[in-house]
């Protein structure tokens, strides 16, 4: 969405804005989204000056870890093929715990 600070975001239903902020540094934009996940919605988005007014619709998730631990995995292996001078790869083994692994009898 190429948010930035100061930006203001309005939540649309209908053609209407539903809900008007002003995203702040700190600020979650997930209290915007509530209750919307797996719903397609339409944010109004523009700078505080009203400059660069543009509509994008989305469909909220309902939970972002898988996309975080996307995110992690791919970070690492940057950091390893930048350390190593790709000579080295990342190897990402998912949930290599008792729970993970099947029992082979």
């Amino acid at each position: 969405m190429e948010l930035k600070t100061g930006d203001v975001v309005m939540l649309k239903s209908g053609g209407q804005p539903l809900t008007v902020a002003e995203v702040k540094g700190d600020d979650d934009i997930q209290r915007l989204l509530e209750g919307t996940a797996g719903h397609a919605i339409t944010l109004h988005v523009a700078s505080s000056s009203g400059a660069n007014a543009r509509d994008i619709t989305v469909i909220p998730i309902r939970s972002e870890a898988a996309l975080r631990n996307s995110e992690w995995i791919e970070d690492n292996q940057r950091k390893v093929d930048k350390l190593s001078g790709g000579k080295l790869a990342y190897v990402y083994l998912p949930d290599t715990g008792a729970g993970g692994s099947p029992q082979r009898g």
